[in-house]
């Protein structure tokens, strides 16, 4: 009975063959993303005081090209956050009109749980494994952290609840293979900032299968002349 409990808890944190928090697995895409309760973006290099929101960045015509080189569709509403490498709730509209990136790249989101645990989320504009002419932005990393874990007791029982939900995709798990593209893996952070890490391999090929989208220039017969 203890072993077919431990099982379904920790199937409650996968979905499709993939880890999951909570409110969010490694492979969602936006629809998903919308669910969460989303830290509003902010320019990284901004300070706490005087915050520099994302949404109301101005972005001038030299950004627009670097946009413009980086990623295809309508990338007007989508280029502060694209600039800034940063979403939250008011990018995901506009981010569902970018087709395609043709360069390796991630946005960042942070929201906090209800137990007061940070969690940074990574987006990514990826190929379908199967398909490279189609591209969807896909939740590649989570990162939580505990700062309420500060005894060795709490965090000896914070580690075995995590190998107990993420065994299969290396916590605490020396036999796990390295992942193939597709595959989540677990990594563990018991260090000074106390937390994990759910990671989606998306390849060592994934920059060249980006430029093969048609609309990145990676599948044009070249003349040599």
């Amino acid at each position: 009975m203890f072993l077919i409990a431990n099982i379904c808890a920790a199937q409650e944190f996968a979905k499709n063959g993939l880890p999951c928090v909570s409110e969010i697995c490694l492979g969602d895409g936006i629809a998903e993303l919308s669910k969460v309760q989303w830290d509003r973006a902010k320019n990284p290099f901004s300070s706490q005081q005087m915050p520099l929101y994302t949404a109301v960045r101005k972005v001038n015509a030299s950004e627009t090209q670097i946009v413009k080189l980086k990623f295809r569709g309508d990338t007007e509403q989508a280029a502060p956050f694209l600039l800034d490498q940063q979403f939250d709730a008011l990018a995901l509209p506009s981010l569902a009109h970018i087709t395609a990136a043709c360069e390796q790249n991630e946005l960042i989101g942070t929201y906090t749980t209800q137990s007061g645990n940070p969690t940074r989320v990574g987006i990514s504009l990826i190929p379908r494994q199967s398909d490279t002419s189609v591209q969807h932005w896909t939740v590649t990393s989570i990162v939580r952290t505990f700062p309420k874990a500060v005894s060795a007791e709490q965090k000896a029982e914070v580690e075995a609840e995590l190998t107990n939900r993420y065994y299969a995709f290396g916590a605490n798990n020396p036999g796990i293979k390295n992942a193939k593209p597709g595959e989540g893996r677990f990594f563990s952070n018991y260090g000074s900032t106390f937390g994990f890490h759910l990671s989606l391999f998306t390849g060592i090929d994934k920059a060249n299968r980006l430029k093969l989208h048609p609309s990145c220039g990676g599948t044009t017969k070249i003349k040599i002349d």
